[in-house]
């Protein structure tokens, strides 16, 4: 059966009216969240940064909580918001760090510039932008008069795996929803229903530290380094030859060597230790198991080549992938709130990075991104948003619930009829 509008077009009106007037209130709220700092690593000002979001949303009338995760990290808060007690129809779940900014922007990076109808600044796009886009959806809700059971979630370490964040906030249940959307940068034209899985490793090879005028008995770490690097530069190449079922494309595995990279200590001096990281991103699980294997096996033979070489892998984290089909309602319910707002379908596509929403999907929760924000201009030098889209996000994000809040669009009647 096919999804009719459930809301009159002088509600929708209405709604986005509310959006569009209240709209300085959103970019004043994405500025003074751009203006925190909270870099992950290593998980700065998240304490200052959850109290500022404490008090935007006991303005607004929602009941909070904070969570302080035991950890053996700096202190790592969760802030919970909802409008009522009890399971809420419909979950906006935010992560607040952001990765460091480097050295290559042309301003304070944390000084957020209002130009060309864009907020510049870190974390604008990924995803403090999102976040006041949810913000002003809910503000717009409640002065209204809707209030159905709407909750929020602003966690940290997302940037870093999610594991004192969105996993033990779902892993200990502290959130109870029918469905979950996340404000991530994927465009307002598109819809994230599915995520690559992900394996982050560290790579150490060991030598033997001496002077560099010595040329006998000399272990040098980081010609090992090399060796162990050229290994995993073949291993893409490998695996995209087979043939493994789903798994299609240039860019079915990727494979980013050196994002952290380090050996030596000074120019004199054979290194003793070398390290490097990888980043592998795949379709599926199988695409990973498959890189997996491949490395070890490799890593075997060149240990059985060269004798000397010791070689040892950490692995700093793992991500599996998820799908939530495009016929499932929450699927249905977003597409058709995002057309009823823009005049056009979006797309569904997978996000290339992982996600928080792989926890929820985990614990039986559906949950998809969507956001204002663009991926290319996320984690980037000079990172923007743009304010039109903060506003059509905003829109979107009240309009579900607008929908949920009509009694015709509870679970047990629409989901039937958007399925």
């Amino acid at each position: 059966m096919s999804y009719h509008s459930i809301s009159s077009g002088d509600k929708c009106l209405e709604l986005f009216g509310k959006v569009e007037r209240s709209k300085d209130y959103m970019i004043n709220l994405a500025c003074s969240l751009i203006k925190i700092p909270t870099i992950n690593p290593p998980g700065l000002n998240y304490e200052e940064f959850v109290e500022n979001a404490q008090t935007r949303l006991e303005e607004l009338g929602l009941k909070t909580q904070v969570i302080k995760v035991p950890c053996d990290f700096p202190d790592r808060y969760i802030l919970l918001g909802r409008t009522e007690k009890g399971k809420s129809l419909i979950h906006f779940h935010c992560h607040y760090d952001v990765v460091p900014s480097g050295d290559e922007w042309g301003f304070d990076p944390f000084t957020p510039i209002i130009r060309d109808g864009k907020i510049f600044g870190r974390g604008s796009s990924d995803m403090k932008g999102g976040i006041a886009s949810v913000f002003l959806a809910l503000k717009v809700l409640l002065e209204l008069g809707i209030e159905e059971n709407v909750s929020i979630s602003l966690t940290p370490d997302e940037e870093t795996g999610g594991q004192t964040g969105a996993k033990y906030l779902v892993e200990n249940r502290l959130v109870k929803t029918e469905m979950a959307v996340m404000p991530e940068p994927s465009g307002i034209y598109n819809i994230w229903n599915s995520s690559k899985a992900a394996l982050w490793l560290k790579v150490a090879v060991c030598g033997r530290q001496s002077h560099s005028a010595l040329q006998s008995n000399i272990l040098n770490a980081f010609e090992g380094m090399l060796k162990v690097a050229l290994e995993f530069m073949n291993v893409k190449e490998e695996i995209n030859k087979r043939d493994l079922g789903s798994i299609r494309g240039p860019e079915a595995i990727l494979i980013n060597l050196g994002g952290i990279c380090s050996s030596g200590s000074a120019v004199n001096v054979v290194p003793g230790n070398a390290t490097f990281t990888v980043d592998i991103r795949s379709m599926t699980e199988e695409g990973i198991e498959a890189v997996e294997l491949e490395i070890q096996n490799r890593i075997r033979k060149l240990k059985e080549k060269d004798p000397k070489l010791k070689v040892y892998i950490k692995k700093l984290l793992k991500a599996h992938a998820f799908t939530v089909r495009e016929e499932h309602p929450l699927c249905k319910l977003l597409e058709h709130c995002i057309k009823e707002t823009m005049g056009m379908k979006p797309k569904f596509t997978t996000c290339p990075g992982f996600l928080d929403a792989r926890f929820f999907n985990k614990a039986g929760i559906p949950c998809i991104a969507y956001g204002p924000g663009l991926l290319e201009a996320s984690h980037s030098s000079n990172e923007f948003v743009i304010i039109e889209h903060l506003v059509t996000a905003a829109k979107v994000y009240a309009l579900m619930v607008t929908h949920l809040a009509n009694s015709k669009c509870r679970k047990k009647h629409v989901l039937h009829q958007i399925s």
